[in-house]
């Protein structure tokens, strides 16, 4: 199951958050386009073993992947940050594998 959410920032810099849950896994996808021609899209991936995947299912109390994935979104636009969405999650004791090679973390 994959879900896609759009959003611009900003007014001027669009974003696309994709939350694959496979193999009872959950990948976190966050791809932000460049602010003006000569910039380049970047993309950055927070990943969930399937051992945090459940802890990420008691931590939102449910056992429904298409909740599990609707809480991840509405929670990650709180912080608009993969990097502060897993330092919030780290203090939680859930913890995640962030890409990287990515400028725009924050």
């Amino acid at each position: 199951m994959t879900k896609t959410y759009h959003s611009e920032e900003f007014a001027t810099i669009q974003s696309i958050v994709r939350i694959e849950f496979k193999s009872n896994q959950i990948v976190i996808e966050h791809q932000i386009d460049g602010n003006n021609f000569d910039d380049d899209d970047s993309s950055i991936f927070l990943y969930f073993n399937t051992r945090e995947t459940r802890n990420l299912c008691q931590y939102y109390k449910t056992d429904s992947n298409e909740d599990l994935i609707d809480h991840i979104h509405q929670h990650f636009t709180t912080y608009n940050s993969l990097r502060r969405y897993q330092d919030f999650l780290e203090k939680r004791d859930i913890h995640s594998t962030i890409s990287s090679s990515c400028a725009l973390t924050d």
